[in-house]
Parts: C-alpha cells; sequence; structure tokens
C-alpha cells in the first residue's frame, strides 16, 4: 500500500486516482490511521513537507529498521528525536531529487508502469510562464502535481 497525506484536496484526490491512499493530514489523525493500515508502522516515508512536526511524525510513523527519506527543502535547521531514530534503528536519509540518477530511475519507471500517471501532469505552460508559475507553486493550496514546460525551437 501506498499512501499520501496532504492538506491539499486537489492532490489527495489525484493521488487516489493513480491508487494511494489518502490522507487528509488536517481533519485526520494521520498515526491512527496509519496505524490502522500498518500496525507495525510504514517501511519508508517520503517527507516532501519542511515543517518540523512532519519531521518528528515522519520518524514515529515509520516501523522499527525503517527508513526516512527527506526530500523537502527546510529553511532552518530542525531538532531531532536522535535517541528515538537510534533505539529503532530508523534510516535517514537525505535526497537531491534533481540528480542525473533520479531523472534516469524516474523515466524507466514511466516507460514500465503500470499505473497511468498522466494523471499527475496537471498544467503545461510556455516557458515565458515560468515566473507566474512559479509563484503559484509557493502556495500550499495550489493544484499542481507536475507542470509540463513546453518546448521551444528558437
Amino acid at each position: 500500500m501506498v499512501c499520501c497525506t496532504d492538506i491539499n484536496p486537489f492532490r489527495l484526490r489525484v493521488a487516489e486516482e493513480i491508487g494511494m491512499y489518502s490522507i487528509k493530514a488536517d481533519e485526520a489523525a494521520v498515526e491512527e490511521m496509519i496505524e490502522e493500515a500498518a500496525s507495525e508502522g510504514v517501511d519508508v516515508v517520503f517527507l516532501a513537507l519542511s515543517s518540523p512536526a512532519v519531521f518528528d511524525q515522519a520518524l514515529h510513523l515509520v516501523k522499527p529498521g525503517g527508513k526516512v527519506i527527506v526530500i523537502g527543502v527546510f529553511s532552518q535547521p530542525i531538532l531531532a528525536d536522535i535517541n528515538w531514530l537510534q533505539a529503532n534503528e530508523i534510516q535517514l536519509k537525505g535526497s537531491n531529487i534533481y540528480a542525473k540518477e533520479d531523472f534516469r530511475i524516474a523515466f524507466k519507471t514511466l516507460v514500465n508502469r503500470k499505473t497511468d500517471l498522466r494523471k499527475a501532469i496537471t498544467h503545461h505552460i510556455h516557458l515565458e510562464e515560468l515566473s507566474e508559475t512559479l509563484r503559484m507553486l509557493e502556495d500550499p493550496q495550489n493544484t499542481a502535481i507536475k507542470v509540463i514546460v513546453e518546448n521551444y525551437v528558437i
């Protein structure tokens, strides 16, 4: 099972359309819902939100020996319960999601996909709209999942 937590109803709907179990984080007790689905905790948590509270939550949602992979960018250092991390042998990994190897794996996944991921493409823009689109993406209630920048020949 793959689960997505978010506060944005649009992103949750898209997650469900591509086969994920979704939890609206500001309306449900995420820990309780995850425990119902995976009583021992989850294998891997991808932390895309850069919130200290969500980081702590991720450490407690993953099962002993599980992984927390941080892909969100934090604006300041955060405190972590290292004793919990150590006692539960949790693996903490940072990830630069824009490395060449990531693109290779993503491309291979798309080519071999079993799920139609086109539903996750929510916007097609032209290059001159990039600044406006980046401002839109800063809004946590935006409706963007994946944005395609159209290619031009000059």
